[in-house]
């Protein structure tokens, strides 16, 4: 039987994820308090060194009149990485948390300065991720994230016509469902697939002769 994690401040049992080891109304709490009182950063915890995670940060920050870039450690995705006790954070989260405040549950966090930038094509090479702002940074969902990024799925989505110039309207529309759990829907030009079908049973009906 799998025994579910304890909150640290009321001790009632968590089934979710837990938030600096409370569950998420005394966080909530804690936060409140410590914003008020100007303490929010101990929130975030400290190093082994004992240095607050938040100097830390603020450490390896070079701001502009813009952005403020992090000049520490980058993953291979080109976001910053800081670590706590050994866990790597992402840095323009540990920025959202400490300048704005806990990101809600299910929503993921955007830059506002590469969706401005229209030069910019996005990816793993995008300079705007090691941007840490929290101006620039947005708690948004995962869909909305995806639609304003410059990727295959955002791209995909504000077509209005098919590869042979069918529009993509209600009626001409079929959707599909996700080919793998967590996947996204996709749809397809039903004038298209009704002519795939059609060259395949004469095809069919060719070879069978």
């Amino acid at each position: 039987m799998t025994i579910n994690p304890a909150c640290d401040e009321c001790g009632a049992e968590i089934t979710g994820k837990r938030v600096r080891g409370r569950c998420r109304p005394c966080y909530k709490r804690l936060y409140k308090k410590l914003k008020r009182e100007g303490t929010f950063v101990s929130l975030v915890g400290t190093s082994r060194s004992g240095a607050p995670l938040c100097e830390r940060l603020l450490a390896h920050i070079e701001k502009t009149d813009t952005c403020w870039w992090w000049t520490g450690h980058v993953a291979p995705k080109g976001y910053g990485v800081i670590y706590l006790r050994g866990k790597p954070l992402y840095v323009h989260r540990v920025s959202y948390e400490v300048h704005v405040g806990p990101i809600p549950d299910g929503l993921v966090i955007d830059h506002a300065c590469h969706n401005r930038d229209a030069q910019c094509t996005g990816g793993f090479g995008c300079i705007h991720r090691r941007c840490v702002n929290p101006e620039h940074l947005e708690a948004v969902t995962d869909a909305v994230n995806r639609l304003r990024g410059r990727g295959g799925g955002a791209n995909n989505r504000t077509k209005t016509h098919c590869i042979r110039g069918h529009a993509f309207t209600p009626e001409n529309t079929e959707r599909q469902g996700p080919s793998k759990p967590g996947g996204r829907e996709r749809r397809r030009c039903r004038t298209c697939t009704q002519a795939n079908r059609a060259r395949r049973r004469q095809a069919k009906a060719s070879s069978a002769q």
